[in-house]
């Protein structure tokens, strides 16, 4: 039986076919960024069917971050260059990085901790023996030690306004885990979640297990935000969620500007879209920065962070804070019974009450900043012809971007063979973007990158140009 043209079923299959072919014009884009999409009255007369089913088509691929709407203009192809087909997928990239980095007598240059040794791996030890004395038999509770949970609310409350409480915060084995919790309880399964790359690697793999539909913005190489892109895209009132760097983002060692922060905010508010904020850079940041959750209406924020980055591997645990979704959140960490040692949460407590941590953080800072300017002026002096790179606004490491459109994972596998390990861009998108750059490490023992690490990497550069 043949379906009647305007029923619904034969309104959807018209859909799906719009869809496709338009998904298919934009994978065969040759790498033009400008690549300019049939008018939406034009393609219905093509293709046969109504232009508000056109407009529906070109509505899903621009909520899922593969097309953009220029006002007076038209539709492009958002396609980052040489990026279809042309590279094995994300995770082939990640299983690489992660396997190399196994390999022995490999000179790891793709990430660092933030301290050369135990951070405050003494004075915690010191804590639990004193907790352990007045508590020889300490328990905690499902949801965490609550008065590590009590440490946190405190330390994230900044005014009346914006006050934490211990029932907002939940702590896990690690911050994988509570990113997976919190987006299984936001069900966005399905849905579009709106986020700025370079990304965390673990919140990448997080969305794609996730199950939503990433759409991802890049920032340029000054760590500044299309802000235009991001009105258009939560215009379309179908983002679930926005996944966003509270200051520093990580991997690139930027900070969006004032006025960039202030006009996001405004345009959460107003569309009163969900917010999980990565917190787990902000205390490398150098200099004081108002955190996105400062501006943004409190029922919409989550903020997600771990105790690594600050007391280092003997505290690798997460926490997520969220005044709204208890009923959503509080059964899936029931469910999940996190037994995390109730000895070291309380000595974590312990710490926070008495300062130790906030008086540990400054002279981190300053201890990173003298690094990084270190090897920034080595970089620079390498690669002077080769890369652009600026002086991080915190962090662990440095963010290149190639003067002449050299693949990052060509250099990543050419310095792989000589046992040298980087951080190929593309490791921090999901969508091809950043391909051109890369990130090194910041050896923390403050002698700078090793010499045949900057000749392998100026060698490799050069290759590149052909």
């Amino acid at each position: 039986m043949v379906e009647p043209r305007n029923s619904p079923v034969a309104r959807a299959f018209a859909y799906q076919l719009v869809y496709r072919y338009l998904a298919n014009l934009v994978a065969e884009a040759n790498g033009d960024r400008q690549v300019r999409l049939p008018s939406l009255r034009d393609l219905a007369r093509r293709l046969g069917v109504s232009v508000s089913t056109v407009q529906h088509a070109y509505q899903m691929l621009e909520g899922e971050g593969r097309i953009y709407a220029v006002a007076k203009s038209g539709y492009f192809a958002d396609v980052a260059p040489q990026r279809i087909g042309q590279h094995p997928p994300l995770e082939d990239l990640l299983d690489s990085v992660h396997a190399s980095a196994s390999r022995p007598g490999l000179l790891a240059m793709h990430r660092s901790a933030p301290w050369p040794g135990a951070a405050l791996g003494l004075p915690l030890t010191r804590q639990e023996r004193e907790v352990q004395r007045q508590h020889p038999e300490i328990t905690s509770g499902p949801l965490g030690e609550a008065e590590l949970r009590r440490e946190l609310a405190l330390r994230y409350t900044q005014c009346a306004q914006q006050a934490w409480q211990a029932d907002n915060v939940y702590l896990g084995t690690d911050l994988r885990a509570i990113i997976d919790l919190a987006f299984d309880a936001l069900g966005v399964r399905g849905k579009t979640v709106l986020f700025t790359s370079p990304l965390s690697p673990m919140l990448l793999q997080a969305l794609r297990r996730s199950g939503a539909k990433p759409c991802e913005l890049p920032l340029d190489s000054s760590g500044q935000l299309d802000l235009a892109r991001i009105t258009r895209r939560l215009r379309l009132g179908s983002v679930a969620l926005v996944v966003l760097s509270s200051t520093l983002n990580g991997a690139q060692g930027t900070v969006l500007p004032e006025e960039q922060r202030q006009a996001l905010a405004s345009l959460l508010n107003d569309h009163g879209t969900a917010l999980l904020e990565d917190d787990d850079h902000a205390d490398l940041c150098f200099t004081p920065v108002t955190p996105l959750r400062e501006l943004v209406e409190p029922s919409q924020v989550l903020v997600c962070g771990s105790f690594a980055r600050t007391i280092g591997a003997e505290a690798p645990y997460g926490y997520l804070l969220a005044r709204a979704h208890a009923t959503a959140l509080r059964p899936r960490f029931l469910e999940r019974g996190f037994h995390l040692p109730p000895l070291r949460q309380k000595a974590i407590a312990r710490l926070y009450q008495r300062g130790a941590i906030q008086q540990s953080l400054p002279p981190l800072r300053a201890r990173l900043q003298r690094n990084l300017a270190h090897v920034v002026q080595q970089l620079s002096d390498a690669l002077d012809d080769c890369a652009t790179l600026a002086m991080p606004a915190g962090g662990t490491g440095i963010w290149l971007h190639s003067r002449h459109g050299v693949a990052g994972r060509e250099v990543y596998q050419r310095l792989l063979e000589q046992r040298i390990l980087v951080a190929p861009g593309e490791m921090f998108s999901t969508a091809g973007h950043h391909q051109h750059s890369l990130r090194v490490a910041c050896p923390v023992d403050g002698l700078g990158v090793p010499v045949r690490v900057l000749m392998a990497l100026r060698k490799a550069l050069r290759q590149g140009r052909g």
